[in-house]
């Protein structure tokens, strides 16, 4: 069978390619439309024969190659849509020629290099369209466009230059790089309807003269780089639907004048630096559908009015210093709302059980607040609701009922994130948690004083990406059916009361990046199955009563790379050689275990490495030379170990904040390098530029002189603990100079000489 498609293309493409002939016998043809097929050749030389073709659709295609020069010679084009096909190749200038040319569409292409000046003979342009190409250098000025009544640009992460007097309806140089100020020419082209200039780098104030433009009805100037106050002058622009300029630097009062915008739909003036209050007037803004002032710097109350604005869909003042309670009634005279977000700020009150009329409600963000009382089991007739935060209020009284409400979100089959944390919740988690939107990818309850066991329901929850119950008083042991949930990115289980041994299971946590069981009462082995979890990054353990040896496939996780806690446990053993392919780890913690044997040399390939405690162990024998590999460590403790042998001369080197060695078997004199060299390490010190420093070396065979100029070299020092060693000669002066002093220590030495009177100034000891 004959594919007519292919048949017809093989058609049109001869008509218009290499047998002239039939081009030649279409001397008639005025309209040419091929719009939306997959014609993929390119346009013919021979395109010139059309001398009549008035209009000429070709969008939608697969068109390619570049524009033939030829096609200026159409001499009665006026329409030309060549968009979304995959022309390439500079604009032909050519196309100047065709001087009644209304229309032209080129967008959606491949084109590259500059808009051609000459477009500018285009006198009865009315519609141009460059958007989403490679074009580059600087938009065309001077008479350039100058009767186009749209004109859009957008898409050209290359193109440049000052916006200019376009004459237009429209100016819609969105998504570019333009920059300079906004010009006040712009306040003469009365019949403009829309300014379309985000994300760009426009600099200045906003023109107050955009007011004569009469006719505006939309205004975007998101994310550039406007500065100064809004004009109250915008308040006159009774035809004006959207406003938005989120992301820029604007500064004081938003006019009072806006309540005049009697058509206005969207304002949107978020991320900027507006203060204080919202005006009252905006409650005559009858026709508002989005309002949104988030992370500015206002205050006082929201006027009671703009709860009466029953179109409103969107309602964000978030992270702003508002105060305030909610009107027991909004969510009968808001029934539209779809988001409602005033996180950050001082409201106080209740939670209105009205609410629950916002039928259509799906954000509800009302986190990090003052507000206190029960929360409703209304709340679960909002079958739309998607995010519903509650995070860091007062809410719960710490009673066995005030989780009740959890139960009814059942309900809201499209949830996928819930957070309550940091409130004073009470009570235990129902089983029916289980029977949570299977959306659900965020739950947490953490920093409560929820008790009891988790439910293992929860398994049932097989999208959860994050976790998160830390610090509550829940009991028994840690379900297995954790294990099943596949896409858990976050696990947060610490600070609890939770016994028994980390199931096996979590070693199908495949997706994994942090797992926190800290500060709990877990036994027994580490589970050899954590090492398969190739994409955890941080792992936290410590202040359990875990026991055994570190698992080799568990001390060489690779993916680490924030830290692993393994403090106050039980290890015991080696610490592995396999630790070395922790290479892109920045904190390893050992602290108060067990562990023995010599420090591995391999830790010195742990070159990341800016925090290493092994104190409260058994390691013995030298400090291993290969430590020096670690040029960005910050904090070392291997205090209250077996060590032996002297301290190693490159510790003088390294750029410490924090140094403990105490309680070891350390002898011989303290290394002279790094004490006044560039302002670099000491044996136990960091340079001064290195913040808050501890020198802390007690209780070892230590001895010789400590260097005379310490305290002047080492001027952030803390803590100066040297006692119980076999130091000599004078305590220097220069350590008293270390203004931030808190902890000096000399005792059991062999110190000689007077102490200086300077310790009399050290405030903070």
């Amino acid at each position: 069978m004959i594919d007519r498609g292919v048949e017809f293309e093989a058609v049109i493409m001869e008509l218009l390619c290499s047998n002239s002939k039939f081009i030649v016998g279409l001397p008639m043809l005025s309209v040419l439309d091929l719009s939306r097929n997959s014609f993929s050749s390119p346009l013919p030389l021979e395109i010139n024969k059309l001398k009549n073709l008035g209009k000429m659709y070709i969008s939608n295609n697969k068109f390619s190659g570049e524009i033939p020069s030829t096609l200026g010679e159409c001499e009665s084009l006026e329409y030309l849509y060549l968009d979304h096909n995959f022309f390439k190749g500079t604009i032909p200038a050519s196309l100047s020629n065709l001087k009644g040319m209304q229309v032209l569409d080129l967008s959606k292409n491949k084109f590259s290099g500059h808009v051609p000046q000459s477009f500018g003979k285009l006198a009865f342009l009315t519609k141009l369209n460059l958007s989403f190409n490679n074009l580059e250098g600087e938009i065309p000025h001077k008479s350039v466009f100058k009767n186009a009544s749209a004109l859009s640009v957008i898409g050209n992460n290359k193109l440049c230059g000052e916006s200019r007097n376009y004459g237009s309806q429209q100016i819609d140089l969105k998504n570019n790089s333009f920059h300079g100020e906004i010009p006040n020419e712009i306040g003469n082209l009365r019949r403009l309807r829309g300014i379309l200039l985000s994300n760009n780098s426009f600099e200045g104030v906003i023109p107050k003269n955009l007011s004569r433009c009469s006719q505006l009805q939309e205004i975007t100037l998101n994310n550039n780089k406007i500065v100064g106050n809004i004009p109250f002058q915008l308040g006159y622009l009774s035809k004006l639907i959207k406003l938005t300029a989120n992301g820029n630097a604007l500064s004081g009062e938003i006019p009072s004048s806006f309540g005049n915008l009697s058509s206005l739909q969207i304002l949107s003036l978020a991320k900027n630096n507006l203060e204080g209050s919202i005006p009252d007037d905006f409650g005559r803004l009858t026709s508002l559908v989005g309002f949104a002032l988030g992370a500015n710097k206002l205050s006082g109350m929201i006027p009671p009015s703009l709860y009466n604005i029953s179109s409103l869909q969107t309602f964000a003042v978030e992270y702003n210093q508002l105060n305030g309670s909610l009107p027991s009634d909004m969510g009968l005279t808001l029934p539209n709302l779809r988001t409602f977000s005033v996180w950050g700020n001082q409201f106080t009150g209740l939670i209105p059980i009205s609410l629950a009329n916002a039928s259509r409600l799906q954000n509800l963000y009302l986190n990090v607040n003052n507000f206190h009382g029960a929360v409703s089991t209304s709340l679960g007739h909002l079958k739309f609701l998607v995010r519903f935060i509650l995070e860091t209020n007062h809410l719960g009284s710490r009673e066995l009922g005030d989780l009740r409400f959890l139960t009814s979100l059942n309900n809201c089959t499209n949830l996928e994130l819930i957070n309550i944390s940091n409130n004073n919740f009470g009570g235990v988690l129902p089983k029916s948690l289980g029977n949570l939107s299977v959306q659900l990818s965020g739950l947490g309850v953490g920093s409560n004083f929820i008790s009891g066991s988790i439910p293992t329901e929860i398994g049932n929850l097989i999208n959860l990406d994050a976790l998160d119950m830390r610090q509550n008083l829940l009991t028994g042991s840690i379900p297995t059916f954790i294990g099943s949930l596949h896409k858990l990115n976050a696990l947060i289980l610490s600070n609890n009361n939770l016994s028994g041994f980390i199931p096996s299971s979590f070693g199908n946590l495949t997706s994994i990046s942090i797992l926190d069981l800290s500060h709990n009462n877990l036994q027994e082995n580490l589970p050899s199955s954590l090492g398969n979890l190739g994409k955890l990054q941080a792992l936290n353990l410590s202040y359990n009563n875990l026991s055994g040896i570190i698992p080799q496939n568990v001390i060489s996780l690779s993916s680490l790379t924030y830290y692993m806690d393994l403090t106050e446990n039980s290890f015991s053993g080696r610490l592995q050689s396999q630790v070395g392919q922790l290479k892109h780890l920045g904190q390893l913690f050992l602290s108060n275990n067990k562990l023995s044997g010599k420090i591995p040399r391999e830790l010195g390939e742990c070159e990341s490495l800016e925090y290493l405690y092994l104190d409260g162990n058994f390691f013995e024998e030298n400090i291993p030379p290969s430590l020096n590999n670690l040029k960005g460590i910050r904090e070392l403790d291997l205090s209250r170990n077996k060590l032996s042998g002297q301290v190693p001369e490159y510790m003088g080197r390294l750029s410490f904040q924090y140094l403990n060695l105490s309680f070891n078997d350390l002898e011989g004199e303290l290394p002279q390098e790094g004490w006044s060299h560039d302002a670099s390490v000491t044996t136990y010190i960091a340079p001064a530029t290195n913040g808050s420093i501890s020198y802390i070396a007690p209780d070892n065979v230590l001895y010789g002189s400590i260097p005379l100029d310490v305290g002047l070299t080492l001027p952030n020092l803390q803590e100066f603990s040297v006692g119980l060693n076999h130091f000599t000669g004078p305590i220097p002066n220069s350590v008293f100079n270390a203004s931030r002093l808190k902890v000096v220590q000399f005792l059991s030495n062999n110190f000689t000489g007077t102490i200086s009177s300077s310790l009399g100034h050290l405030q903070n000891l």
